[in-house]
């Protein structure tokens, strides 16, 4: 991010991918929320996407599916897979085998 250019080419990532998958998913007949049940994780750290939006997804997937869960990931940020592997793995694998 620091080198010049680093930052307009990281942001450009996402402003060339704004609105795509909605794009795809409505002209593939896709429902934009999932009818299976949704483990939805967030770090609570996360500087990008702060976790206080992740409490918003709750009645959103419970409402197409009621055991979908959503959990706000104590001590993790955007990248909650690679900062706790060992916690995040735990957590799937816990809610997979429900």
């Amino acid at each position: 991010m620091r080198e010049p250019g680093g930052l307009t080419a990281m942001l450009g990532y996402y402003r060339a991918n704004r609105g795509r998958f909605l794009r795809v998913a409505t002209r593939r007949g896709v429902p934009v929320v999932p009818s299976l049940p949704v483990l939805y994780l967030h770090g609570a750290d996360d500087g990008c996407l702060g976790a206080a939006s992740a409490p918003a997804a709750a009645p959103v997937l419970a409402g197409a599916n009621p055991t979908s869960t959503v959990e706000v990931v104590p001590g993790t940020g955007h990248f909650l897979h690679l900062e706790d592997p060992d916690g995040v793995g735990a957590r799937i694998a816990a809610w997979v085998g429900t």
